[in-house]
């Protein structure tokens, strides 16, 4: 068992404060040690849900478990890293934007493989290596749907989504105040993080070595506010 494996967990336990996790749940590990195993098992509320089990109680998935058990968009999320979900933006060291359409499970989480589409509408496959080299976009909303394939030559479940008009995949909505609403979010950019709240930005403290690194990173934040003002 590895790092960002999809487990099963194998038989009925109970977790203090927690339902009966039964068995058969999927999930995937998030951390491991020599006895203990971290996995998450569900996305709520825009939070994932993480147990810890001895590994003695998993076992690892096979492609006839990612069939059986991921069926819908929900299951989907259950088990993957939100940031890259179908519907999510990035931003590129080129300053070149682009959406996860979809994503094919693997049976570890670092083989993932993402169908992705440009501004020009050109829809290319690429690998979880090509996703981290990008920025994540946090603000960006889409309506989902799934349809589930599956590879012969591969035997992996490909889940492909699509928007439509009735959303079926989670999404956050945010509180409705009485008076005026302020948008506020953070941003993190090659390791630096920004605080926004309306026009104004928190910049922080940057020591003299970080400046160059941190003079494009301004550039590639200046790209994606315009972005979002656009879609507002």
């Amino acid at each position: 068992m590895n790092l960002f494996d999809r487990v099963v967990v194998k038989e009925d336990f109970i977790i203090t404060g927690l339902d009966i996790i039964k068995s058969g749940t999927i999930g995937t590990v998030r951390n491991l040690t020599s006895e203990l195993a971290t996995i998450q098992i569900d996305f709520i509320d825009g939070r994932q849900k993480l147990i810890t089990t001895s590994i003695q109680t998993l076992r690892n998935a096979t492609t006839k478990d990612l069939d059986m058990m991921i069926k819908t968009v929900a299951d989907c999320m259950k088990i993957i890293n939100p940031m890259f979900s179908p519907g999510s933006k990035y931003i590129t060291l080129n300053d070149e934007i682009f959406v996860i359409e979809a994503i094919i499970l693997a049976l570890n989480e670092e083989y993932d493989l993402f169908y992705i589409k440009d501004k020009n509408k050109k829809t290319e496959q690429v690998n979880r290596k090509f996703i981290d080299s990008a920025s994540y976009i946090p603000f960006e909303e889409t309506k989902l749907f799934m349809k589930k394939e599956i590879s012969k030559e591969t035997e992996i479940p490909t889940e492909t989504f699509s928007k439509t008009e009735e959303p079926l995949a989670p999404k956050i909505i945010r509180d409705q105040p009485s008076k005026v609403e302020i948008d506020e979010f953070k941003i993190s950019i090659n390791g630096f993080e920004f605080n926004i709240r309306e026009d104004n930005i928190d910049l922080g403290i940057i020591t003299r070595d970080k400046l160059e690194v941190y003079i494009n990173t301004l550039t590639k934040l200046k790209n994606i506010l315009k972005e979002k003002k656009y879609h507002e």
